[in-house]
């Protein structure tokens, strides 16, 4: 199934003319950022048509071939050879074939990201978030081109309260720093009508370039206090503990995991929260719970459709 990202790729390199190659990364600048480069190689295997959709069009920064899903690399090279594209020590010349980014027509679709994660930010609140009694942790697991959101309440003792799961079709890849756009539609129909005090997200809620993660996204859109604890760092310095941006005081290293606020959170409280419901493991309680509900519900839906 092809989604948004995928038909904007293919839409892409249908531009290409023969003789002339382009690279992941030169397509990925195109739409706005080079992060996106493995993501493009990605939608390219899912091409339906490579005859009409040349694909093979598409190389390596440096000029070699990368992959090609409908007949492997040499396959690749035979069909550039037919269209005049030449070769220097086993690699397509750049330098005479190359289409630049500029050259390529493109939406911009992540400078509107950005734009919209930067009026995402001046939107959080910065409070105190209250008492607070129970934590909702939300993941989701993908499969292909599906994937399964989860949410599980558990309360300060560690008891869970309700566990939802949701399964849906992915609409957007995974780029790094735009984590949000991927994984809202699974949060949002898990947790939206659930009870909590407090979310906590598996990803960054201020740890990020415009200090606006998952975390922070998720509490925005559902208007809750949120946490975000991810496994590694995006951005940032760390010092005594603190992981500072722009030399702003923007969340906590804690073991192996990084912990910020998101919305209607305070530096200080984010850190106090997490270590509330972290019962031991590299996450708090409700993520690690969440992480297995997905997982499990996975499972259920591979079997179901002979995965």
């Amino acid at each position: 199934m092809l989604n948004y990202f995928d038909r904007l790729v293919l839409d892409v390199v249908s531009q290409i003319p023969e003789g002339k190659v382009t690279t992941y990364g030169e397509i990925a600048k195109a739409l706005g950022d080079i992060r996106a480069a493995r993501a493009v190689g990605e939608a390219l295997k899912k091409n339906p048509r490579p005859v009409e959709i040349p694909c093979h069009r598409v190389v390596m920064s440096d000029g070699s071939l990368g992959g090609y899903a409908f007949g492997g690399p040499e396959r690749k090279k035979e069909l550039l050879r037919k269209e005049g594209v030449t070769f220097v020590d086993g690699k397509v010349n750049l330098k005479k074939h190359l289409i630049t980014h500029e050259e390529l027509k493109a939406p911009k679709i992540f400078e509107r990201m950005r734009y919209a994660q930067n009026r995402l930010r001046e939107r959080i609140v910065v409070e105190e978030p209250g008492h607070v009694e129970t934590a909702v942790g939300v993941d989701v697991s993908y499969w292909d081109d599906f994937g399964v959101g989860a949410a599980v309440v558990v309360d300060r003792r560690g008891q869970v309260i309700e566990e939802r799961t949701w399964v849906g079709d992915v609409l957007f890849p995974y780029v790094p720093t735009y984590l949000a756009f991927r994984e809202m539609p699974f949060v949002w129909n898990v947790a939206k009508n659930m009870e909590f005090d407090v979310m906590l997200v598996d990803g960054h809620g201020w740890i990020h370039p415009r200090r606006a993660g998952e975390a922070a996204h998720f509490g925005v859109v559902l208007d809750v206090p949120s946490v975000g604890v991810a496994k590694s760092r995006l951005v940032g310095r760390e010092e005594g503990g603190k992981v500072f941006v722009d030399g702003k005081h923007v969340g906590w290293k804690v073991g192996d995991a990084y912990v910020s606020p998101g919305h209607r959170m305070t530096v200080g409280a984010s850190l106090h929260i997490a270590r509330m419901f972290w019962k031991g493991g590299r996450q708090p309680l409700p993520l690690m719970l969440a992480h297995r509900a997905a997982v499990s519900r996975m499972r259920e839906e591979r079997k179901r459709k002979g995965l």
